[in-house]
């Protein structure tokens, strides 16, 4: 998001009704149009403020595990529990690839770890 100051009066491109008085602060998240309207000389850019950690969209990626599906951390949590390490970037399909890899008993103690979270 960007906040504009309005050096110059102008009306609203979307609503022509509205006029944008000199000194008014704007909030914008449109790149293209603050560009625009600082190519323009109608605003100025007052600052920039970027989303916290805790605003910011999380997308929850999932591994499937023996038939059920698991949040990527989960898993990755659960392997090193029992001694298979995955770098802590790994997407889901270095997570898949580790699980393949995984022998037999691996593969029963990582479900027995997994069961009881």
């Amino acid at each position: 998001m960007l906040k504009l100051k309005v050096v110059t009066d102008f009306r609203d491109r979307d609503n022509i009704e509205h006029i944008h008085r000199k000194g008014d602060v704007l909030t914008l998240s449109d790149l293209n149009r603050v560009n625009d309207m600082v190519s323009r000389k109608l605003c100025v850019i007052i600052s920039v403020e970027t989303p916290t950690p805790s605003e910011a969209p999380q997308s929850k990626e999932m591994v499937s595990f023996q038939g059920t599906s698991y949040e990527i951390n989960v898993i990755k949590e659960a392997l090193a529990a029992i001694g298979v390490s995955v770098a802590a970037n790994a997407k889901a399909k270095g997570v898949e690839n580790a699980l393949s890899k995984l022998t037999e008993e691996q593969t029963q103690a990582l479900n027995d770890a997994l069961t009881q979270e």
